[in-house]
């Protein structure tokens, strides 16, 4: 499973991603992500349409590229209608046609000069396959697109094959790793709390979904866990929030050593964590509870919930936190402090 490494050197639960999974930005920038796959469509048809009125010499017949570009408009407007409706093998699909398109252009080409522009198709693909795919994913697209275009190349004889092949893969692969190192940089940052190195609340919820997805689908426990540290108010107010920082450091750090692989643990309150068990039961999460609050001294209450599959991921959290506050009260804790733990700002 993927990580993200803490600000601290450790590395903290994280599963945004996941490796074998092909899958489109979720949410409002779903809709990006089909638009842009659009535009990629819209510039072919642009370049298509360049060749068919004469504006590039030597490149294929009107004949083709003509119909082509009317075909690359339809798909166009199409993916603009469709929007959120587009999965992930559907845009697999498509890219994989656009890369035949060009390739078939650069074959078709009947010279160095024409067979450029369709070649330099594939950097917006580059682009789109590096923002919206898993990188994975991704780099075998522009691996595909970079043997289609090697072979157009040899079919097409056209002179300075090997100058244009290293020119194209270079621009290529530049593009596409490029993208995805910053895409990668901002969803770490969007999702990943930055004292803690720990998933943050938007990042709970992309993971938690995905965890209960694959329960629901396996069958296997799991159970879920809110945890909120005692008294940590009274320690910002007397000792600094500089000392309230070093505790949340050092009591997240001593819990991941006590965490499986699998384990999802994330901030999403000031002192209030959330952490997913997979796999383990009631009974497996309390102990897991028990080797947290040994692991460090700061005491900290918790809830313990068996996840059911009928719940969504707010209902889990809900009952997880009425059992957590249930905890507090057993263990003595005054409402004043349950009050004050309550409302600790989000991260």
């Amino acid at each position: 499973m993927p990580v993200y490494v803490s600000r601290v050197g450790r590395p903290a639960n994280r599963a945004a991603t996941r490796p074998g999974t092909a899958t489109l930005l979720a949410g409002p920038t779903a809709d990006i992500a089909v638009l842009a796959l659009a535009a990629v469509f819209a510039l072919t048809a642009t370049a298509l349409m360049a060749s068919a009125l004469g504006a590039v010499p030597d490149s294929a017949s009107a004949s083709i590229t003509a119909p082509t570009a009317v075909f690359c408009i339809l798909v166009a407007l199409s993916l603009v209608v469709a929007r959120r409706r587009l999965g992930a093998p559907a845009a697999v699909g498509l890219v994989t046609l656009n890369i035949g398109i060009n390739s078939a252009l650069v074959a078709l080409a009947q010279s160095s000069g024409a067979a450029a522009l369709p070649a330099l198709g594939y950097a917006g693909l580059a682009l789109y396959v590096g923002g919206v795919l898993e990188p994975w994913l991704a780099r075998t697209l522009v691996a595909v697109m970079l043997t289609s275009l090697a072979a157009a190349l040899l079919v097409g004889g056209q002179p300075l094959r090997l100058m244009t092949w290293l020119s194209v893969a270079a621009i290529v692969v530049a593009v596409e790793e490029t993208v995805a190192a910053l895409v990668a940089s901002l969803r770490m940052q969007a999702h990943t709390d930055p004292l803690t190195g720990l998933l943050n609340r938007t990042g709970l919820y992309e993971v938690g979904d995905r965890t209960l997805a694959m329960a629901r689908r396996t069958g296997e426990d799991l159970s879920a866990v809110t945890l909120d540290l005692d008294g940590f108010k009274q320690i910002n107010d007397r000792k600094g929030h500089a000392a309230g920082d070093r505790v949340l450091i050092e009591t997240t750090q001593d819990w991941h050593r006590q965490l499986r692989a699998g384990d999802v643990l994330a901030r999403v309150g000031g002192d209030e964590f959330v952490l997913l068990l997979p796999g383990a039961t009631l009974d497996d999460a309390h102990r897991t509870v028990g080797r947290l609050r040994a692991a460090n001294p700061q005491p900290a209450s918790a809830g313990v919930v068996a996840v059911e599959f009928s719940d969504d991921l707010e209902v889990v959290l809900r009952r997880a936190d009425k059992a957590m506050y249930a905890d507090k009260s057993r263990r003595g804790l005054s409402s004043d402090a349950i009050s004050s733990d309550a409302t600790s700002p989000d991260p």
